[in-house]
C-alpha cells in the first residue's frame, strides 16, 4: 500500500521549486544589473543582436509573403478534394507553418547572435570571469566556441520543433502537450548552449555540464523561460542578448558551486551574486 500523501510536504515542494525556477530567472535580470554599469559592454553587446533582428525580421516576411505557396507544396494530396476540407487543411497548415517559425525565434535568435558576434561576446564573458572569478581560466573555449553553440543550439531546436509539431497533430491533447513541450525544450536548450562556455572552460566535460543542469532544472529552466519572456518585449531581445551571456555566466559559476566543482584558486574572487531567496 503507497505511503499516503503529506500536504504540507507537498507544499513546501512546490513552493521550493518555484523559488529555484525564479532563482533561474534572478541571473538574467543580475546579468542586465552587471552591464548597466558597464554601458559600453551593453551597446558593444546589441551591435550582433541588431543585425540578427534584421536577418530574422527579412525571413519572416518571405515566410509570410510566400505562405501560400509553402502551404501548396506541402499539401498535394489536398489538390483535389472538395473545396472546404481543402482549404481547410491547408489553412491548418499554414498556421503550423507559422507557429513552428514564431517558436523557433528564441532559440534561432539566439544560435544565431552567439555565431555572428562571437567575438564580443568572447570579451563579456572574459569580463564576466575576471569580475567572479578573478582571471579568465586557463581552458579559454576559444574563438569558435560561439559558434559551435550557436549551431549546437539551432539543429537542436529544429529537431525538438519538428518533434513537437508532429505531437501537435494528435487529437484533444496533442496541442496543449507539444506546446508545454517545445517551451520547456527551448528553455533547456537555451540555458545549456549559453551557458557551456564557461562550463567549458572550467574544464566540465559535456557529460557533466548537462548532469550539473539536470540536477538544477527548474533554475536552468526558470533562467531560460526567462530569456523567451524577454524576447517577446518589442526590442527585448536587443538589449537583452548581451544579458543573457552575462547571466549564463554566472548561472555556470552557481551550478558548478552546488555540484562540488572545485575552481581553480585565483586572486581577487568575486563570488557569483545568489539570489537569496532559498538556502541552497
Amino acid at each position: 500500500m503507497p505511503a499516503p500523501i503529506n500536504p504540507q510536504a507537498a507544499v513546501k515542494g512546490a513552493q521550493d521549486i518555484t523559488l529555484r525556477v525564479r532563482d533561474g530567472a534572478f541571473y538574467l535580470m543580475e546579468g542586465m544589473r552587471w552591464l548597466l554599469k558597464r554601458p559600453k559592454l551593453l551597446i558593444l553587446g546589441m551591435m550582433p543582436a541588431v543585425l540578427v533582428t534584421l536577418i530574422l525580421l527579412a525571413l519572416l516576411i518571405a515566410l509570410l509573403v510566400n505562405i501560400v505557396s509553402i502551404t501548396m507544396f506541402l499539401t498535394p494530396f489536398a489538390q483535389d478534394w472538395a473545396t472546404g476540407w481543402m482549404w481547410t487543411v491547408r489553412i491548418v497548415t499554414a498556421i503550423g507553418v507559422i507557429g513552428l517559425a514564431l517558436g523557433l525565434s528564441a532559440a534561432l535568435f539566439t544560435a544565431l547572435a552567439l555565431m555572428i558576434g562571437d567575438p564580443i561576446y568572447q570579451k563579456i564573458w572574459e569580463e564576466v570571469e575576471r569580475d567572479i572569478h578573478g582571471e579568465v581560466p586557463d581552458q579559454e573555449p576559444g574563438f569558435f566556441q560561439g559558434i559551435k553553440d550557436g549551431w549546437a543550439l539551432a539543429w537542436r531546436s529544429v529537431l525538438f520543433a519538428l518533434g513537437c509539431t508532429l505531437i501537435s497533430l494528435i487529437p484533444v491533447l496533442g496541442p496543449a502537450t507539444a506546446g508545454a513541450l517545445n517551451l520547456s525544450a527551448a528553455a533547456w536548450l537555451l540555458t545549456l548552449e549559453t551557458a557551456s562556455r564557461s562550463l567549458t572552460a572550467h574544464g566540465v566535460p559535456e557529460k557533466d555540464r548537462r548532469r550539473c543542469l539536470r540536477q538544477q532544472t527548474p533554475m536552468t529552466l526558470g533562467f531560460g523561460f526567462t530569456i523567451s519572456g524577454v524576447y517577446t518585449i518589442p526590442l527585448g531581445a536587443i538589449l537583452f542578448m548581451p544579458a543573457v551571456v552575462v547571466g549564463s555566466t554566472m548561472l555556470a559559476h552557481r551550478v558548478m558551486e552546488l555540484s562540488n566543482y572545485q575552481l581553480p584558486a585565483a586572486t581577487d574572487k568575486n563570488p557569483p551574486p545568489m539570489p537569496g531567496m532559498i538556502n541552497l
